[in-house]
């Protein structure tokens, strides 16, 4: 009877090791999230142990809402939606615990013929068109940084077909993403990092339910030691990963994935932290500025907002 109970335990204990952990990405296969697929094609998710799913994602998917109601284990997030996430509901939290960008990619672009030298000059600038997405932390940002803003804000649709057409329009956008689709249409532009005027969150956030890292804090751990490993051999020789993703997102071609890329790199240096690990005085900082920009009501100690590993 004793070595019946011993088998069924072990028994249970191999099936619990190997069900399926969900990731759910907030945007289709590409560079920002080559390190997630290298550790699932390397197999340093399975050195850990781990049975890992990766749910590709697109515009809208709503990875914080899929996390909250169990959908998935982890999932990509920003450093904002956490905070409007513990605002919302302290009692339902999510926190962070890694974190693929130091510095936040979002920029704005402009022609290279635009007089504009700096963001200031941009937003004062009443010739100057300004596609942007009004509602999103960083644009209210700016928005309240430079008013009253002269230039005409015109609403973001997407992509760069607006910008191509009009030499006065300027937009919104990923350092690593819609410069890169300009530059491909042989369009020459100048650009401003966000994080340059003051306002620089984490971006591709992986994070999980409170509760679920509070029950499985060993798992997660493994799950941060296998993305690091997976991060740290993508940044390495990221080829065969890039040709997989690739083919899981063909509008990206592997020329583009290797150029976002070395858009990525200079923004992924979290010396002396180790790769994805974040600092409190980050998430304070963060906290502070969407309150004044009346994004919440209240904030919560930064502590308990993310988890290093």
């Amino acid at each position: 009877m004793k070595n019946y109970i011993v088998f069924f335990v072990v028994l249970l204990s191999s099936f619990v090791s190997q069900a399926t952990i969900k990731l759910a990405l907030n945007w289709k296969p590409e560079a920002e999230f080559g390190g997630f697929y290298e550790a699932q094609q390397k197999g340093y998710f399975t050195n850990e142990k781990l049975k890992v799913e990766i749910l590709e994602g697109g515009s809208g998917t709503p990875t914080i809402q899929m996390l909250m109601n169990g959908t998935v284990d982890y999932a990509i997030v920003s450093a904002e939606e956490v905070i409007l996430s513990a605002a919302r509901d302290p009692k339902k939290r999510i926190v962070a615990v890694f974190a693929v960008f130091e510095t936040s990619p979002y920029m704005i672009m402009a022609h290279d013929e635009v007089k504009a030298q700096s963001l200031q000059q941009l937003f004062q600038d009443s010739q100057q068109l300004l596609s942007l997405q009004k509602g999103l932390p960083y644009v209210d940002f700016l928005l309240n940084k430079y008013a009253p803003v002269k230039a005409k804000i015109v609403p973001y649709t997407g992509g760069i077909s607006l910008f191509e057409s009009n030499p006065m329009l300027s937009q919104q956008g990923f350092i690593t993403s819609e410069v890169l689709l300009a530059e491909q249409k042989k369009l020459k532009v100048k650009t401003w990092l966000v994080a340059d005027e003051g306002f620089n969150p984490y971006i591709t956030v992986l994070a999980v339910r409170e509760d679920y890292l509070q029950k499985n804090k060993s798992q997660v751990q493994a799950f941060i030691k296998a993305t690091r490993d997976g991060w740290q051999s993508y940044l390495k020789d990221s080829k065969a990963t890039n040709q997989l993703m690739s083919k899981k997102n063909p509008p990206m071609s592997i020329e583009m994935m290797d150029l976002s890329l070395k858009k990525m790199q200079p923004l992924m240096r979290f010396a002396p932290a180790l790769l994805g690990q974040m600092k409190a005085e980050r998430w304070q900082a963060l906290q502070t500025q969407m309150q004044n920009l009346g994004l919440i009501k209240t904030t919560v100690p930064a502590t308990e907002l993310f988890q290093t590993f």
